[in-house]
C-alpha cells in the first residue's frame, strides 16, 4: 500500500485550510503559522496574485494544474488538484525540482505554468561573478578549472568561494553544491546567469 502524503489544502480564495510540513518548509513557515492564512499574508503580493489568479482559474473549471515557482532559491514545483465536488477546495502537494526533474509532465495532460515571480533568497545577495562561481561548484569544477573557464587565478576563485560561504551559511564545497543544485544553475549556462538579476 502506498504511503499516504500530507497535504496542504487551500480553498479557491487562497485561505490555507490545512498546512503540510512539507510545503511550510518550503517557504520557510511552520504549518501552524500557515494554517487558517491567506496566501497574500505570506506571499510577496506577486507570487500571491499569480498564484490566485491561477488558482480562480482552475477552481472554477475544476482542474489539476502545476506551479514551478522559485521560492527562497529553490525551485519548487506545487500540483494543484480539485478536492471537493463544488470545486471551491484545492489539495496540493509540493516536490522540489530534485524530486521531479526526470517525471514527463505531458503524461497526464496537467498543464505547467512556470510563474514569473522569483524569490532568489540568499542569491539575491551575490555577484555576477559568485554566481557564477556557484554554478561552476554546481557542476563539480574544480578550483582549477574555474580559474580557466573565468579567466581568474585560482586565489581569486578560493576568494569568491570563501565569500560564497559567508553570505550563504555554507562551511564545504558539498554544501555550496547543493544550493546550486536547488537553484538549478547547473542546467544552465554562464551567458544566462543574468536572468538572476535582471
Amino acid at each position: 500500500m502506498p504511503e499516504q502524503r500530507e497535504v496542504t489544502i487551500l480553498n479557491a480564495s487562497g485561505l490555507v485550510i490545512r498546512a503540510d510540513e512539507d510545503c511550510a518548509s518550503r517557504i520557510g513557515r511552520s504549518k501552524e503559522d500557515l494554517t487558517g492564512r491567506h496566501l497574500s499574508e505570506f506571499c510577496p503580493p506577486d507570487l500571491a496574485e499569480e498564484f490566485l489568479s491561477t488558482l480562480e482559474k482552475h477552481a472554477r473549471e475544476r482542474t489539476p494544474f502545476l506551479a514551478v515557482v522559485m521560492i527562497g532559491g529553490i525551485w519548487s514545483m506545487f500540483l494543484f488538484r480539485p478536492r471537493s465536488d463544488n470545486g471551491t477546495d484545492i489539495v496540493y502537494d509540493c516536490f522540489t525540482e530534485r524530486d521531479w526533474r526526470g517525471i514527463n509532465l505531458e503524461v497526464n495532460g496537467i498543464p505547467l505554468y512556470k510563474f514569473r515571480y522569483r524569490d532568489l533568497g540568499p542569491l539575491a545577495r551575490l555577484t555576477r561573478r559568485e554566481l557564477e562561481v556557484l554554478k561552476l561548484i554546481g557542476d563539480g569544477l574544480t578550483s582549477r578549472q574555474m580559474s580557466q573557464v573565468l579567466h581568474r587565478s585560482e586565489r581569486t576563485i578560493q576568494g569568491h568561494r570563501i565569500s560564497l560561504g559567508k553570505k550563504l551559511g555554507c562551511r564545504t564545497k558539498a554544501e555550496l553544491a547543493r544550493i546550486a543544485a536547488d537553484a538549478g544553475l547547473p542546467a544552465m549556462k554562464l551567458d544566462q546567469l543574468g536572468r538572476f538579476h535582471g
